[in-house]
């Protein structure tokens, strides 16, 4: 695997030239290419959500969100009220699309597993995560099949 920059694609002879910090121009053949070019963040007119609104798009951006979820849990963890945790321990998440879908289930996987018993004084269970979107459904982009609503069941956690 080389992680690098694609400068160009031969389709013909099926092979990427990619480049690197120690390799240039190095020929990686495939099978099959799927290029991924990326996308820049959008905030839809309101560029003022981008301080509370982090992006997605890089490994730097994944593991900032990662510190963000568990300062969170630190900081409920410290906080000596314990009518303070729930606030604490909300995470609202604007877009129901695959991004958010994911994230959603990323830190609800956290919560009920890795994170479960790393703490005295808080539940790690008793956050809740907030999937919010102006389309009414998840997935909306998705063929409804795909992306039926869940129930939300008696923990609050979604269920099929």
């Amino acid at each position: 695997m080389i992680l690098g920059e694609v400068t160009g694609v031969n389709k013909e002879e099926q092979y990427v030239i990619a480049s690197s910090a120690d390799r240039r121009d190095v020929p990686i053949r495939y099978d099959y290419l799927i290029l991924a070019t990326g996308v820049s963040h959008s905030y839809f007119g309101h560029d003022e959500f981008a301080p509370f609104a982090p992006g997605l798009k890089t490994l730097a951006d994944a593991v900032a969100v990662r510190n963000r979820v568990l300062q969170a849990f630190e900081q409920a963890e410290a906080e000596e009220d314990p009518s303070r945790h729930r606030d604490l321990l909300t995470f609202v998440l604007v877009g129901a699309g695959p991004t958010g879908v994911e994230m959603a289930g990323a830190i609800a996987v956290m919560v009920r597993t890795t994170l479960r018993s790393e703490f005295k004084r808080i539940d790690p269970r008793s956050a809740r995560v907030i999937l919010a979107d102006m389309a009414p459904r998840v997935l909306g982009t998705f063929a409804e099949s795909l992306s039926s609503l869940r129930k939300r069941d008696s923990s609050g956690w979604a269920s099929s």
